[in-house]
Order: structure tokens, then sequence, then C-alpha cells
């Protein structure tokens, strides 16, 4: 399993890449090689956006929800959608001082992907959203 992007305070990574046999649960499909991936994070916290680039390279596998949580403590996914091209979903995790909840959205384009993610994250009675935004492209063989 590889990580591509992560979110440490949620403990949530991008694009956790599940290898699969033919006849194992259906992902969203990405070429294998190697792969240019930007993330923005903003919130109303943070005085400007956050933006972080990275590279990674895997080899053939698919992309599913459940891989994207892998990593995370506790949370689950709900309402899955998932198909060659796109996957969506509405997720919960528990926190120290509350539950945060959202919904995520991630398209493949075979070379290209895109995805968003929402989430709202209650403390005590106050609730504050965090929004990400990603998008990565296929730049080649892997070194």
């Amino acid at each position: 399993m590889r990580n591509f992007i992560s979110i440490p305070w949620l403990g949530l990574t991008l694009l956790a890449v599940v290898l699969a046999p033919d006849n194992a649960h259906a992902g969203m499909k990405m070429k294998p090689g190697k792969w240019e991936f930007q993330s923005e994070a903003s919130n109303p916290m943070m005085p400007k956006n956050k933006i972080e680039t990275s590279t990674e390279c895997f080899e053939a596998g698919e992309v599913t929800p459940k891989a994207f949580l892998k990593d995370s403590k506790g949370c689950v996914s709900e309402n899955e959608k998932v198909t060659d091209t796109s996957m969506e979903w509405s997720m919960s995790c528990p926190g120290l001082q509350g539950q945060s909840t959202g919904k995520a959205s991630f398209t493949s384009r075979g070379d290209r992907i895109e995805g968003n993610m929402r989430l709202t994250m209650s403390i005590g009675n106050q609730k504050m959203t965090f929004d990400h935004k990603w998008t990565g492209k296929h730049i080649g063989p892997c070194d």
C-alpha cells in the first residue's frame, strides 16, 4: 500500500492504492506509473490556503473509499458509490472533543484525477468546516 497525500490532523490518507486481484471488489482505476499530486486545504482558521505538491509511483491498482480511510483512526465510510472512473462517499470520524462528518468525491480520467472533500468538525457547540481539493496527473513511467 502506498500513501500519497495525508491530512495529519485527522489521520486521513489520500489515495491509498490497493493492489487487488481481478475478482476483488472493483475500485476507481488509475493509470500505473509516476504521478504528480497537488493538494489545497482551507479552513476559516488558516490565514491562507495550504498547497502541497508531491510525486508518487505506483503499480496498477484500484482506489476505494475504504482504502482512502484505512489509516484514519475510527473513520468509517458510508453511502459509497464507486465506478471505474469515479467514487464518492460520506464519512464520520470520532474526535477527542466531538464528531467529524464529511463527503468526498473523486473523478479519474485515466491519466488525470481530481477530487474534493468537505469535513465538518464539531467541537463542543461550535462547528468548523475544512475543505480539501486534489488534482493529479500521470507524468510518465516510474524511475
